[in-house]
């Protein structure tokens, strides 16, 4: 039996995002390429940084994914960059 790896962060399951407004759509495709990409959200947020030449911490990544706290538009792009699409994928 094989297990998938844990890419949510210290232990937890990764939850679909609620809510279906603009912000928790764009959230729920943040959140969706991530996994897609079979990457841990550190690494997003690590990503997003070196690329906004600014810290990004997991836990404003985490804000992000849940549409707890909007990002600054021009994240957009970095985010985008990070996981490997165009600004527009992220957009519903």
């Amino acid at each position: 039996m094989s297990t998938s790896p844990n890419l949510s962060g210290r232990g937890r399951k990764p939850g679909k995002v609620a809510g279906d407004s603009f912000r928790h759509k764009v959230a729920s495709k943040i959140r969706d390429r991530r996994l897609d990409l079979q990457l841990r959200a550190e690494e997003a947020a690590a990503r997003v940084a070196e690329i906004l030449g600014r810290p990004v911490n997991v836990q404003t990544w985490y804000h992000w994914e849940k549409a707890e706290n909007p990002f600054d538009i021009d994240a957009l792009s970095a985010i985008a960059v990070a996981l490997d699409c165009d600004p527009r994928d992220l957009l519903p």
